[in-house]
């Protein structure tokens, strides 16, 4: 492989996603960690002039009949966003789960799909499991980004932490037509407890990209260690 030392380490990572989807692999979608501080880039994650990045570990995605097109603004693809709308302010230490450089954490909250009433019977509980930067970072009117695993192949259900932007582009879609869509900023990666969210007739086509506000973290968060299974 040839190395182009001009190029800087966010454009050699660029390079390495870009060959990752052509053959079939997520890699935008399948890391845990910290996001790249270029609003467009957050899909990646961020890496230092030595080559280090922030990743804590991670998920395998395959690309089945899904797409992820590389856009100026961040990445096009099509995703299901549900609006977190309670959240339970402890986040718990677990031991299981997805395997993580770092501890692994969950978080309870409450979310509703964006054609559903306000009613709060309506609304489901489901687990979040991630690394505690990304748990403290979830705040109501977040999104939770799921996608399709008959075309993004993964494991285990999971699903991206994100803000929706007031930003929107115009795009040519896949039958020639024109259509608006809505910028999303990445918060984080998390995996979904026992919860599978899908609902073909939601599917919508997003930009995961440049943000237009910086998300600060939620306040009232409360620590709690639980032991391993079978200790008292």
């Amino acid at each position: 492989m040839k190395v182009d030392y001009d190029l800087t380490p966010n454009q050699v990572l660029l390079n390495v996603m870009e060959i990752a989807v052509k053959n079939k692999y997520a890699e935008p979608l399948t890391w845990h960690g910290v996001s790249n501080i270029t609003p467009e880039l957050c899909w990646m994650p961020q890496i230092d002039q030595y080559g280090s990045t922030s990743i804590e570990g991670g998920v395998d995605v395959k690309l089945q009949w899904g797409e992820i097109q590389f856009k100026e603004e961040g990445i096009l693809l099509q995703s299901v966003n549900y609006i977190i709308c309670e959240i339970n302010p402890n986040i718990s230490k677990i031991e299981e789960g997805f395997e993580t450089d770092s501890v692994l954490y969950k978080r309870v909250v409450k979310i509703k799909d964006k054609i559903d009433p306000e009613e709060e019977d309506e609304w489901k509980e489901i687990s979040l499991l991630g690394t505690k930067e990304t748990l403290k970072t979830v705040q109501n009117d977040n999104f939770l980004m799921v996608f399709n695993r008959e075309d993004y192949f993964s494991n285990k259900p999971l699903a991206l932490l994100a803000e929706k932007t007031e930003k929107k582009i115009r795009i040519t879609n896949t039958l020639g037509k024109e259509e608006e869509v809505s910028i999303y900023h990445r918060l984080g990666l998390v995996e979904l407890e026992n919860s599978e969210l899908q609902s073909l007739d939601m599917w919508e086509t997003v930009i995961i990209g440049n943000n237009s506000f910086t998300q600060q973290p939620s306040e009232q968060v409360s620590l709690i260690e639980v032991p391993p299974k079978g200790n008292n």
